[in-house]
């Protein structure tokens, strides 16, 4: 089966692919600090037997040993040099493998180091040559297909697969990673980055890695009844244990073999193995499949882009932003009630009010629980305690319809400021049996309302007159890696965000950081500060709610606290952070904790004296 059977063999029959390369070169001695791809130079007996072994096992399409074989990720190991060399023995590996069978070889292509894939650090044109030299590398090796994998940002898989088409006529497999089921880290979404491939031209879209077979059966499962387009799903293993020093995949091969018919049962043509599997885990799969039918998709075209008409600029009424800079500027959190008693807290809104709050945040039923609705909650806030409020928008509540309704119908009932968040995931389970909807993340989100801002809606088609909603987001500041976050952020704002609150965050040094890279990105960014209510408050946020870290000494100040003398000492806290925010910026985002809000308009008033002090200092001097 050469290269040009292989498209019209996908579309009758489900092709076994192989597993991972990578674990079996480790179980067979092969360190974590070599180069796997240099193998093919040092040892390819041991590659050209781990080739033939998945070739036995029933793999009828086998990839190549040069997932890292490009001169950028070589280079971490001094070996920049070898690339080609290093491409074209991994591609002859495989072919000699193949001989005599009937097996495709597919030329792997991984994406560049972390570094270089960052914006800024290479390119463009730079890294499509880089990708450029290993295509031709493993096209002169005579490789069958190219199969480009394991990206996790899709600008990155484009300028690969642009590098692809222009340097052969092969046919091209492309697999997205995904993290979640909501889309990658850069957030791209699952569908929508599928159909783009698809739009592209790949010949084979597909996915792998990830977080295991559940993941891509769900995400091929919303994307495989709307294309016809042949599909390719690569699974890990499930996720490593660390056992006895090494890291093992325990997931069972008839657990693999089952997910493997259920992908086929959706449409999915290519199946094989990524981290972890086996060749056990192939001959599994292999046999499984030869008693299942591939559900059958027509061929059809893909759907046209949507190109978005830019209607008018929107013009925005002088508001919170707009304060001269050294003027504080301070958002408080109130969450609705959980049920109808939310007089409570429109007394909270009046003493915020008079405290001098420019902003109240009203969030949509966080932590997946259920809460009075935030935008009537907001429209209360409005009408009854002359507040400006800032509502929260989830992509977990509503599906797209929903979303767009609801957010035109908040801007008509006189709201302007809203938070684009993704949302906390439902519970395994749920409260009383909810699922979370998720058709956009944050990052769709925002493209919407920005369009609803030009006067049209995510189709493109007019909504009469523009919305004039200013856009907030969340950043993530207390993820290990923040660059991670600015670049998510970066996104944001080329998508239309105005602005942008963070998690809470109890270390001064990384409150500096923080800090600094509003700076950088000359970006209105509302640091959060979250006063505690006892020990056992902000142990439960420590260790129960994703993104939230608390240092140790932290915690250790609050240990054994709770009552009054617990609230007065996370106030205390709060106040020795709101020192070092007061010393870089006017705005600071204060979440309250239980609707104690007594708390939340003290400090406050703290920051606007620690502000107006620094103010007075830098005028006298």
């Amino acid at each position: 089966m050469r290269s040009v059977e292989f498209l019209d063999v996908l579309r009758d029959r489900a092709l076994v692919g192989d597993g991972a390369m990578g674990t079996q070169l480790y179980a067979a001695g092969v360190p974590l600090a070599q180069s796997f791809d240099s193998i093919n130079l040092v040892r390819p007996e041991l590659v050209l037997d781990i080739h033939q072994r998945y070739i036995a096992a029933g793999a009828r399409v086998i990839e190549t040993n040069t997932f890292g074989a490009n001169s950028d990720f070589l280079s971490r190991f001094g070996l920049e040099s070898r690339a080609n060399e290093i491409s074209e023995a991994g591609a002859r590996l495989a072919l000699e493998a193949a001989a005599g069978h009937d097996v495709v070889v597919a030329g792997a292509i991984g994406p560049l180091t972390r570094q270089s894939s960052r914006p800024g650090s290479l390119s463009d044109d730079e890294r499509r040559q880089i990708f450029h030299e290993q295509v031709v590398a493993l096209a002169n090796g005579g490789v069958d297909v190219l199969m480009l994998e394991t990206f996790t940002d899709f600008y990155n898989l484009r300028l690969a697969y642009e590098a692809a088409r222009k340097a052969c006529d092969l046919p091209i497999i492309a697999q997205m990673a995904f993290v979640e089921r909501t889309g990658t880290l850069a957030g791209d979404e699952p569908t929508a980055t599928l159909t783009e491939l698809w739009r592209m031209g790949v010949d084979v879209v597909g996915v792998n890695c990830g977080r295991g077979p559940k993941l891509i059966h769900e995400i091929m499962s919303e994307f495989a009844p709307h294309t016809g387009v042949p599909l390719s799903a690569f699974c890990n293993a499930g996720s490593p244990d660390l056992v006895d020093g090494r890291y093992m995949y325990l997931q069972q091969p008839g657990y693999m073999a089952e997910m493997a018919a259920r992908l086929a049962e959706t449409g999915v043509n290519l199946i094989g193995g990524c981290c972890g599997t086996t060749p056990e885990m192939i001959a599994r799969i292999a046999e499984r499949l030869k008693i299942t039918t591939v559900r059958r998709r027509m061929p059809i075209d893909p759907p046209p882009f949507v190109e978005v008409v830019e209607g008018e600029a929107p013009v925005f009424p002088p508001g919170l932003l707009d304060k001269p800079d050294g003027d504080p500027s301070v958002v408080v959190e109130l969450d609705p009630p959980r049920g109808l008693a939310y007089e409570r807290i429109l007394d909270g809104a009046r003493m915020l009010g008079a405290a001098g709050v420019d902003m109240v945040s009203v969030a949509e039923n966080p932590l997946a629980s259920p809460r009075m609705g935030n935008v009537a909650m907001a429209l209360l806030m409005k009408e009854h305690a002359d507040v400006e409020p800032l509502v929260h928008f989830t992509c977990r509540d509503r599906n797209l319809i929903g979303l767009q309704s609801d957010i035109m119908g908040a801007y008509a009932l006189g709201l302007r400021y809203i938070l684009c968040v993704t949302g906390d995931p439902v519970p395994f389970g749920g409260e009383f049996g909810a699922k979370g909807v998720y058709d956009v993340t944050s990052f769709g989100l925002v493209k919407m309302v920005s369009a609803l801002n030009r006067a049209i809606n995510v189709a493109g088609a007019s909504i009469q007159k523009p919305t004039r909603l200013r856009v907030g987001v969340a950043f993530g500041a207390n993820i290990k890696h923040l660059h991670v976050q600015v670049t998510r952020l970066r996104k944001k704002m080329d998508l239309g965000a105005h602005f942008s609150l963070t998690q809470p965050c109890w270390d001064p040094e990384r409150l500096r950081e923080v800090l600094a890279i509003a700076d950088d990105l000359e970006f209105p960014m509302y640091v959060g500060i979250m006063p505690f209510a006892s020990e056992r408050n902000c142990e439960f946020l420590h260790n129960e709610v994703p993104g939230m870290v608390v240092p140790d000494d932290v915690r250790a100040r609050m240990r054994g606290l709770s009552g009054k003398e617990g609230r007065e000492r996370g106030a205390k806290i709060c106040e020795e952070l709101l020192d070092v925010v007061a010393e870089h910026s006017s705005r600071v985002y204060i979440i309250t904790p239980f609707n104690h809000y007594e708390t939340s308009a003290r400090l406050t008033e703290y920051f606007q004296a620690r502000l107006r002090a620094r103010v007075r200092s830098q005028a006298g001097r």
